[in-house]
């Protein structure tokens, strides 16, 4: 079993993504417009942006539901993509 890493409420997690990957989630229909607005005004240098504990399992659920609801295989397979990086940085914390 892999130990977990405690963090707190307000804690932020680094997430990497790529320009290409940002500009991708940047028409995510469902995303809150908090994390939306986050994603779009990060400089394209910047690969890292941080986020909580809750806004990683937010965002998440928003790249899924797109993933899930195109017609675009391209896209889909780009999100699932996303949707699995996040999903295992997810995986490796917990909340205190």
């Amino acid at each position: 079993m892999t130990m977990k890493i405690k963090m707190g409420p307000d804690q932020k997690v680094e997430l990497k993504l790529t320009p290409a990957e940002r500009k991708l989630m940047w028409g995510l229909i469902l995303m809150d417009d908090e994390i939306g607005k986050r994603i779009r005004q990060v400089p394209p240098s910047d690969l890292q942006m941080g986020f909580t504990y809750d806004e990683l399992n937010s965002l998440v659920v928003y790249v899924e539901a797109e993933a899930h609801t195109t017609e675009d295989d391209s896209y889909r397979k780009k999100l699932i993509g996303i949707s699995v990086r996040i999903d295992r940085l997810i995986d490796k914390y917990t909340l205190m």
